[in-house]
């Protein structure tokens, strides 16, 4: 009798414990599901970015690093749940560097518009996501013999493109949802052609072009939109 009810204990125990176990994973599962579909609810998203940028290949022996801002705004295509189409429209101001050869003090400041697609997963809390980019620079260059002088401007409009890969992270659900967005991505503005002197009897000086190509780093906040 004593081993009946022991095992009968036992019994009890065990099926209170499956019981708990199943009704923590409805309720996750539940969880789950209703952030997917409140997901699914946001056909649009906008978000705000601080940029830092460092200079790669050719351009960086005249230019350093820079900063900015850009704002972008996305739809996702109803029948990809998991594809968006994004337009970037961004501005970067690069610090006063010099060039090489002639000593002349070089600065950049670039506004582009970029468009492209954006796969992104969502995997609980977080969503990777991959972009291509294809669009447009207005590149504003400034050189000057010395300075607080500036004797020569330059401005191109020309094609630009690039490819960009991060991370999204939920910090809060609901009508608006905000994730906090973290990303990098290589951009190519275009080659920028220019006098390397603006005075015409500096050695060394003469027109010249120069590929704008970066390492673009960016932390931001997105919200959905309906």
């Amino acid at each position: 009798m004593t081993a009946e009810m022991g095992i009968s204990k036992s019994f009890s125990r065990g099926a209170r414990c499956a019981t708990r176990i199943l009704l923590a994973a409805g309720l996750t599962l539940g969880v789950v599901e209703r952030a997917a579909a409140q997901s699914a609810l946001h056909r649009f998203a906008a978000s705000g970015t601080v940029i830092g940028a460092l200079l790669v290949g050719e351009s960086d022996d005249f230019l350093d690093g820079g900063y900015g801002v850009e704002g972008s705004f996305s739809y996702r295509l109803p029948s990809l749940h998991y594809v968006w189409l994004r337009a970037d429209l961004g501005y970067l101001d690069l610090t006063e560097g010099r060039d090489a050869l002639t000593g002349a003090r070089v600065d950049n400041n670039i506004v582009n518009l970029l468009v492209g697609p954006e796969i992104a997963y969502s995997i609980w809390r977080v969503e990777p996501f991959a972009r291509a980019y294809l669009g447009l620079a207005v590149n504003r260059l400034s050189v000057s013999a010395s300075a607080g002088s500036t004797q020569q401007n330059e401005t191109d409009a020309v094609f630009a493109w690039g490819l960009g890969l991060g991370l999204r992270v939920l910090l809060a659900q609901g009508r608006a949802p905000v994730s906090l967005e973290l990303s990098g991505r290589f951009v190519d503005t275009g080659e920028l052609q220019f006098a390397r002197s603006p005075d015409p009897g500096t050695p060394g000086a003469g027109s010249v072009g120069r590929d704008i190509a970066m390492l673009v780093l960016g932390v931001g906040v997105r919200v959905g939109l309906r």
